[in-house]
């Protein structure tokens, strides 16, 4: 979604996605900046929805992990994937909602 600030496209994207997690769809929310996909998972925060944030360690690690203080616990970062099936489900829990960035999305690790 494109626009400027201030329009409610973080607002809009997690509306649809709380009506969608609602009849139980899996949903990949994907976008290009790491502070973008944050911003999502905090809109969801207030609305109530489980998710989980995956994020790269390199980034996340002695450089971001502040920003990432209100959402701590949906986060999953990029060394904690398994490519073990039962332990991924596991680590995911019953969520049916991922965020990532588009980078992220190329870990080969999610591409199962």
């Amino acid at each position: 979604m494109l626009g400027p600030p201030g329009t409610g496209k973080t607002t809009t994207i997690s509306t649809a996605v709380k009506i969608r997690a609602e009849r139980g769809e899996m949903i990949w929310i994907v976008a290009q900046s790491n502070i973008a996909v944050k911003n999502l998972a905090e809109s969801l925060c207030k609305h109530d929805v489980d998710f989980r944030l995956v994020v790269s360690k390199e980034f996340y690690v002695e450089w971001h992990e502040h920003i990432y203080e209100k959402i701590e616990r949906k986060l999953i970062r990029s060394d904690e994937l398994r490519s073990d099936l039962l332990e991924l489900q596991w680590i995911l829990g019953d969520t049916t909602i991922l965020l990532c960035t588009l980078s992220m999305l190329s870990n080969p690790v999610l591409e199962d």
